[in-house]
């Protein structure tokens, strides 16, 4: 079982999808970042956390961003 699942609900792991999908598609649209207010969101959530995102499309790698450190919410 990854972290991910262990760490998270199958809600939180869909909602986080869903946010990050969200926000590709805003910055992609406008150029600006999507504005996420975490106070909206589960706790769990609100925590800070490191994160690590890959885009690909039609198999092929198109991007990734992350960070090793927490030092924001995860949303």
């Amino acid at each position: 079982m990854s972290v991910l699942k262990a760490r998270y609900s199958e809600s939180e792991r869909r909602l986080l999808l869903d946010i990050a999908r969200a926000s590709i598609q805003h910055g992609a649209s406008s150029g600006r970042l999507l504005d996420v207010n975490p106070k909206r969101y589960p706790i769990t959530l609100q925590e800070h956390r490191a994160s690590f995102v890959t885009l690909h499309k039609q198999g092929e790698l198109r991007g990734c961003i992350g960070t090793l450190e927490p030092y924001q919410p995860l949303v």
